[in-house]
């Protein structure tokens, strides 16, 4: 197995785990609002939502995505540089609806704490028979853990996700761009140049910044960037 394969692996088994937790997480939720305790079935909630997510996992694996195919273009400089740049930063204006569902699924962790205190709050505030009182307190306490959490995580993650989005986004731009059209010998200038757009804002253009200082995008600059 290569290393494109054991990344190919590594990736279902990932997605085959957050599947099975957001499958328990939705018989749990089918069971609270049931009023059936959760304790009392634990062997389905545990069990069957392996079936669904072992065969995404599978799935995922198995079914071949759609690799860029090299072109002719051995060399990115001068006026091809200037297209490249061009193509980059229209395909980033162009990013759809699968980036944006990659990026809710980059923060699946996130999603799984905010989802599974918010239901807990409303089984306890509203199938737990509590006085007025005690239902006020409950959800202050638990207001108070959900910023703390919040605060937690997105502080410990901060950077990760970060560093994950940029390369969500290089990867839905790269394979458009380099398709039919470069050598693999440049990818790696190819992916330095979209690696820069990835760091620029909303509104923001690489062609701007060519055009104002075309030394920035020297061969040697950009790989130089790439190993940082």
């Amino acid at each position: 197995m290569n290393h494109t394969e054991r990344g190919s692996l590594r990736r279902a088994v990932a997605r085959a785990y957050w599947s099975y937790l957001w499958f328990i997480f939705a018989l749990l939720l089918y069971f609270v609002f049931n009023n059936v305790p959760p304790y009392t079935v634990a062997i389905y909630w545990l069990g069957y939502p392996m079936i669904p997510a072992v065969i995404l996992g599978v799935v995922y694996w198995a079914v071949p995505g759609h690799p860029a195919k090299p072109g002719m273009v051995g060399s990115v400089q001068g006026r091809e540089m200037h297209t490249l740049i061009i193509r980059v930063d229209e395909e980033a204006g162009k990013l759809g609806i699968a980036y944006r569902i990659k990026v809710l699924v980059a923060f699946n962790p996130v999603w799984f704490i905010i989802f599974g205190v918010l239901i807990y709050t409303i089984y306890v505030n509203y199938f737990v028979g509590l006085t007025l009182l005690d239902r006020i307190t409950i959800s202050v306490a638990q207001l108070a853990l959900v910023i703390a959490m919040a605060s937690f995580a997105f502080g410990y993650i901060k950077d990760f996700m970060v560093d994950s989005l940029r390369e969500i986004m290089e990867n839905e731009i790269f394979p458009k761009v380099v398709n039919e059209r470069y050598n693999i010998s440049v990818y790696p200038v190819v992916r330095a140049v979209i690696r820069e757009r990835t760091k620029l804002g909303k509104g923001q253009k690489l062609e701007d910044i060519y055009n104002l200082e075309p030394k920035l995008f020297h061969q040697d600059a950009l790989l130089k960037k790439l190993l940082e």
